[in-house]
């Protein structure tokens, strides 16, 4: 599992190796994410209870409506890359040192990326972890291919724009007990923060 090794977010990283420890992956895998999901959204709202900074995340939707709405979008043609911001958002954040992880995240993903076409391009594409830059620059030009594919080239700004937009949304959580107030973090507009690390994997 190497999701508790990207994440962007230092106290996000601790959270999820605590969760995967209480409770390891198991089938069926789509209902495991969906409790997964809904025991983070627990701790933020435990944390917005005591601190009105921390974004409370809403309601938890039901798993039968979860699965519906991605049934739904798997049966269309994307109108976007899947997981853009996401993936911009762990390349920023990538280091040499976890070339082995990443890696091996990149390597899951091409298996299992949405739609075949898509999947056909990330396998086909090639990956340079020799600097954050680097990958940056291997994740925009698979989203070129990709925002062209789907016909959504005007989504994606120029490469410098890419490499602004995400390092102005990157987690500076250094201390304090959670990255999602605006008191321990870099000063940044929070709820602009939210609507990207929140957007939807498949739109």
């Amino acid at each position: 599992m190497t999701m508790k090794d990207i994440l962007p977010c230092k106290f996000c990283r601790e959270s999820t190796t605590v969760f995967l420890h209480e409770d390891p992956p198991k089938q069926p895998l789509t209902k495991w994410l969906y409790d997964f999901h809904n025991r983070v959204n627990k701790k933020l709202r435990d944390q917005c209870k005591d601190d009105p900074r921390v974004i409370c995340p809403p309601a938890d939707p039901t798993f039968e409506s979860v699965t519906a709405h991605y049934e739904e979008l798997l049966q269309k043609e994307p109108s976007a890359p899947p997981g853009m911001d996401f993936l911009f958002c762990i390349a920023y954040n990538y280091t040499p040192e976890k070339e082995g992880v990443y890696r091996h995240f990149f390597d899951l993903l091409s298996d299992v990326y949405p739609y075949d076409d898509l999947r056909a391009i990330m396998k086909a594409h090639t990956f340079s972890f020799t600097s954050k830059r680097a990958l940056m620059k291997s994740v925009y030009t698979l989203m070129k291919k990709k925002t062209k594919a789907t016909h959504s080239e005007a989504i994606l700004p120029s490469f410098a724009g890419v490499f602004q937009r995400y390092g102005y949304y990157a987690s500076s959580c250094n201390r304090g007990k959670t990255c999602r107030n605006g008191k321990r973090t870099k000063k940044r507009d929070h709820r602009k923060t939210h609507k990207v690390t929140h957007a939807r994997l498949l739109r």
